[in-house]
């Protein structure tokens, strides 16, 4: 009875989210992030049974030593200018991150933790409940975590120097 009502608590807690696949038109299969590839690797146009996009339009080719621009400003024309977007992108990054880090472990203090010690069959379930609860939020960091490591490589990229982004 304990264990249901724990278990109950987790998932009310827990956000659902599932992910929607995309069918290939003429087999009914789900279409692979690889099937995806190769259409787009052969220049497959327009296939039908739905599509496919991770980051939307294509982006104009910059010059190697130009800075990626900020939507709605011009691009810095000083070194001043470019070490204040790098240090400010830099900054924001780990604002995401730390927030992250933040809800993570709000979420992770606020789900009730399983002990049994007699029951592991219950346990187990409410333990896979509660890390599946916590899943988002480790993505979370973790996506924010993989921007910021990959931020000093950008910034090399583009002519920055390593010391603005640290």
């Amino acid at each position: 009875m304990i264990a249901t009502l724990l278990l109950a608590q987790i998932l009310a807690a827990a956000p659902a989210t599932t992910a929607t696949p995309v069918v290939k038109a003429d087999t009914g299969q789900t279409r692979t992030l690889a099937d995806v590839a190769r259409e787009r690797k052969l220049g497959v146009k327009g296939v039908r049974g739905g599509t496919m996009s991770v980051a939307g339009a294509a982006l104009p080719i910059q010059p190697k030593g130009a800075a990626s621009p900020v939507l709605g400003a011009a691009p810095p024309a000083t070194i001043a200018g470019m070490e204040a977007e790098w240090r400010g992108r830099y900054t924001a990054c780990r604002a995401e991150l730390d927030a992250a880090q933040i809800e993570e472990a709000r979420a992770d203090s606020t789900m009730p933790s399983v002990v049994s010690r007699s029951g592991r069959g219950l346990a187990a379930v409410a333990n896979e409940a509660r890390e599946a609860g916590l899943l988002p939020y480790r993505m979370r960091v973790a996506t924010a975590q993989a921007r910021c490591d990959a931020l000093p490589e950008e910034a090399r990229m583009a002519g920055a120097s390593p010391g603005w982004v640290r």
